[in-house]
């Protein structure tokens, strides 16, 4: 549910936020002022704070609930093999719990990464995701995300280690999107 809350939130906020920034454009092109995309740039930040931290709010909770699942999976049953009960889910959701990171010249664990943003959050008390547009893909456009830059996790041997790039980063939504997908492979009732 919480996986569940936090891609609807952020799916509905990404398509306000592009038609925002939309609509700010046309004006910027129309009233041709001086300085608008400051201007702009500054309001946004000021009206979007709330947003952008009720969006880190719910994804310290699917990280929290995630970690918690992983560690009552692996630590309970000391593995997979022995959790007869949660058998039909982990089939499922283990592939993307042994997930590396998507970019073939980077090397580190994705859950050990998810793992490390929580504890963060939690001992640094600092926002590590951080708000950004990103490529989208397509040419020339770009999209909002809430990414997790590897690099401000990992210490730096660590990354030196894996190839970390400090410019890499992960976008959350796209992560947990793929998280709802297989979650919503499971029959719950059957499991309970």
């Amino acid at each position: 549910m919480n996986i569940k809350e936090f891609c609807r939130a952020f799916k509905t906020y990404r398509d306000y936020f592009v038609k925002t920034a939309n609509l700010i454009e046309e004006d910027r092109k129309r009233d041709c002022l001086d300085d608008y995309s400051k201007i702009a740039d500054r309001v946004l930040k000021i009206t979007e704070t709330d947003n952008i931290l009720t969006l880190n709010r719910l994804l310290f909770n699917v990280l929290s609930a995630l970690d918690a699942l992983i560690g009552y999976v692996y630590n309970k049953a000391n593995g997979w093999a022995s959790h007869k009960e949660l058998a039909a889910m982990i089939n499922i959701i283990k592939p993307l719990l042994n997930a590396k990171t998507i970019d073939t010249n980077q090397d580190f664990d994705l859950m050990e990464l998810l793992h490390q943003t929580r504890n963060t959050l939690i001992h640094n008390g600092k926002f590590v995701c951080k708000f950004a547009t990103v490529p989208s893909g397509a040419k020339d456009t770009y999209i909002p995300a809430l990414i997790i830059i590897p690099s401000d996790i990992f210490n730096e041997q660590y990354c030196k280690k894996h190839s970390i790039a400090k410019d890499y980063f992960i976008d959350t939504y796209e992560i947990f999107n793929k998280f709802l997908e297989a979650f919503s492979k499971i029959n719950i009732n059957q499991i309970l």
